[in-house]
């Protein structure tokens, strides 16, 4: 059931394996379960001294990051307004450049929040720097970090409404 990627990377694909349909029914009910799960056990608090705030950048506040594709587009634009496209593209395709580069961008993320466990696993190796990462559900948050910029992945709110209906 597992794909096994031979070689990692952005922008490497390789197709899902055909599924039978009660192995993706078992999938998605299993998540299901683990989301009602974590919304029982989150917290309502944030851990404010544990944010990274840099007063020389718009900092960052994500909600419903996912994997962190829509923050890493802020984060390359940020790394291109400062060093320019040719270093920003060879971040884009080799992880070592980008994480010797990311601390020069505009940008700084200070908060990551989604619920699910792998999303936030990709995410923290990815990220290539310290980021305050929450898995409570928002509904449940009574205040936020304060932020110069919000970034909501919409995308995973589609489909995280297809998995519930």
């Amino acid at each position: 059931m597992a794909v096994i990627i031979e070689e990692l990377g952005r922008g490497k694909f390789k197709p899902a394996p055909d599924y039978a349909v009660e192995e993706v029914k078992e999938l998605l009910n299993a998540k299901i379960e683990e989301e009602r799960q974590a919304f029982a056990d989150c917290s309502e608090e944030i851990n404010f001294d544990k944010l990274n705030y840099q007063s020389d950048k718009w900092n960052l506040l994500s909600l419903f990051s996912g994997c962190g594709g829509l923050d890493l587009g802020f984060e390359l634009a940020g790394l291109k307004a400062v060093m320019g496209e040719k270093v920003m593209e060879t971040a884009f395709a080799d992880k070592k450049v980008f994480d010797a580069n990311i601390n020069n961008n505009v940008f700084n993320t200070i908060y990551v929040n989604d619920i699910f466990t792998e999303a936030r696993e990709t995410y923290a190796k990815n990220a290539g720097k310290y980021i305050y990462m929450d898995k409570s559900d928002i509904r449940k948050i009574k205040e936020f970090p304060r932020a110069d910029i919000v970034l909501g992945d919409f995308l995973a709110l589609v489909f995280q409404r297809q998995v519930h209906d």
